[in-house]
């Protein structure tokens, strides 16, 4: 944990080093539409009174709540945490936060705890994702050079697996989520319950229909590689991928809006890619193979400019943060690592 004495004014401490029980929009005295100019405003203002090194013209100032509202203004300045908390309040945010700290090291460190029985299942599940990952390759290649004469059903056959044991749990989700609505309805149960319910069954339709969208277009590919003569194209036959997509554009509302036009411009470079590929294996003689691959590598250069660029400025502003007329920008950039 952070010594208070030490802190510098705009480091506020880390989400599991911080226990309240207000509503972080109150801790913060902001509505709970306030935008990110008022919530960044109510945070500087309140940190000019709590903060340690301003306690000594600041008497009524507070340790604990100074804790409390960099806490909050971490998450409600954080376009995608905001968006966790208004939906499912601090069980959701600790959930996310638990699924974000599944990292490499401390898995291994896990795995080296475990019983010898624990990691034999742990090594079988890693070997399969590693089958997952190599052998759809080299069959679809064996397949494109003719050393292979089965089907692209067949060939697929290690996507399939997956697909279908994720198809299981997913008939099985109704039952989870039929519970979840038992246990909301009961007396004297959180109101939280019952919005996580409902939000539980929006995210089993949404994956339904998402499943429902790859499964359709695995069968339809496969089965007009097998027969060209079928009576869709190839560009019919992506349909449902161009769904998918559609459909995942939905989670770039509320997020900044760069973030969500870098989203969208990887998001237009695979489907652009995916229609060009689709119409040169309709027969399309106009389309040469190079136009085909054009998008992904735009994609690409537009992504590595724009790391190049987040470098640059950050660098830029951690060498002014230094100076004495640093703005409050470039002075909590000195503090704050790249990545």
């Amino acid at each position: 944990a952070h010594d208070v004495t030490e802190m510098n004014q705009w480091d506020y401490p880390g989400e599991d080093e911080v226990v309240t029980t207000k509503n972080l929009y109150e801790v913060l005295g902001v509505e709970k539409d306030a935008t990110d100019a008022q919530i960044k405003r109510a945070y500087f203002k309140l940190a000019m009174v709590h903060h340690p090194d301003k306690r000594a013209t600041n008497p009524e100032g507070s340790d604990e709540i100074f804790k409390q509202i960099g806490y909050a203004y971490q998450i409600l300045s954080d376009a995608e945490k905001r968006k966790v908390y208004d939906l499912g309040g601090e069980k959701a945010l600790e959930e996310q936060q638990g699924m974000a700290n599944l990292n490499l090291d401390s898995l291994m460190v896990n795995v080296l705890m475990w019983e010898p029985g624990q990691k034999s299942c742990f090594l079988c599940v890693l070997s399969i994702f590693l089958l997952e990952a190599l052998i759809p390759p080299l069959l679809i290649a064996m397949r494109l050079d003719g050393t292979l004469q089965w089907s692209w059903f067949g060939v697929t056959t290690p996507l399939w697996i997956p697909l279908g044991i994720a198809g299981l749990f997913l008939l099985a989700a109704p039952l989870a989520i039929r519970r979840n609505f038992q246990a909301a309805a009961e007396p004297g149960a959180d109101p939280q319950l019952a919005t996580a319910a409902r939000i539980s069954a929006l995210a089993c339709l949404g994956t339904t229909v998402f499943y429902g969208c790859v499964v359709a277009f695995g069968v339809l590919v496969c089965s007009k590689l097998d027969d060209p003569a079928s009576g869709w194209t190839f560009q019919q036959a992506a349909i449902p991928y161009y769904v998918v997509e559609g459909l995942l554009v939905l989670s770039f509302m509320g997020m900044p809006l760069r973030e969500a036009a870098e989203g969208l411009l990887t998001k237009g470079g695979r489907v652009a890619t995916v229609a060009l590929l689709a119409s040169k294996l309709d027969g399309s003689e106009g389309i040469p193979w190079v136009a085909v691959l054009t998008p992904l590598a735009v994609v690409t250069m537009v992504d590595l400019a724009a790391i190049l660029w987040d470098v640059r400025v950050h660098r830029r502003l951690k060498m002014r943060g230094k100076s004495k007329d640093a703005t409050l920008e470039e002075e909590a950039s000195r503090y704050a690592p790249f990545f």
